[in-house]
């Protein structure tokens, strides 16, 4: 089987024809990860017990989006989910996944969360202003494994959930790369994070598990 993105399909043509162009036609180019639950550790996934596999991928210079697919049965694939928010930038970020335990009746069984980067914005692609606050991409997202919901955001603007607009600490560049997640004391679930920008800035970030989301994460800028 094959899985076209919705958004790709007027690009089809344009691939099927083969012109010659000056500029590369995208399709999907970011990581694709993998993520399998084995309950009882047989080595099968089987969903009869409650094992999944899924594989989530974002666009990369492809888009905006990220889709997570359903792969549990290898011959009936199913989109599971697809999310695109406002801010978001081409969505480079590799995908982390990680148990963190919200306070959040919405959070699945699991509380396994999709960690992310807001992505890239295209001004990079030629030379900004150093100090210039970056449109797209500023921020970085918690995503629910099973159903895509932003269950967390940190970003510069009053509506996040980890509001950071310090001058000259403000999380106003592009975050296009991995955010590494790490579990420091082997409990399982995730609490610290490290992130890089495209203004040169290191972030890093200390998770309080069985917080609320509004004093679920604490940190910022270092660097």
């Amino acid at each position: 089987w094959a899985f076209i993105p919705k958004e790709l399909l007027p690009r089809m043509p344009s691939l099927f024809f083969n012109a010659a162009t000056a500029d590369k036609v995208y399709g999907v180019d970011g990581d694709i990860v993998s993520v399998t639950a084995d309950r009882d550790r047989d080595g099968i996934i089987e969903e009869s017990d409650g094992d999944f596999a899924y594989i989530i991928f974002g666009m990369r210079r492809g888009g905006t989006a990220y889709y997570m697919l359903d792969v549990t049965d290898r011959s009936a694939p199913k989109l599971k989910w697809r999310v695109s928010a406002a801010g978001f930038g081409q969505t480079w970020s590799r995908p982390s996944i990680a148990r963190i335990d919200i306070d959040d009746n919405s959070l699945n069984a699991d509380e396994a969360v999709v960690v992310i980067g807001g992505g890239y914005d295209t001004v990079h692609d030629t030379i900004s202003a150093p100090g210039t606050a970056d449109t797209q991409g500023a921020g970085i997202y918690f995503l629910d494994l099973q159903t895509g919901a932003i269950l967390w955001r940190a970003g510069a603007d009053d509506s996040a959930d980890l509001e950071l607009s310090t001058t000259g600490r403000e999380m106003d560049r592009a975050i296009a790369t991995q955010v590494q997640v790490i579990d420091l004391n082997g409990d399982g679930y995730s609490d610290r994070m490290y992130a890089s920008d495209m203004g040169g800035q290191l972030l890093r970030f200390d998770i309080t598990n069985g917080n609320a989301r509004d004093t679920l994460v604490a940190g910022g800028v270092f660097a």
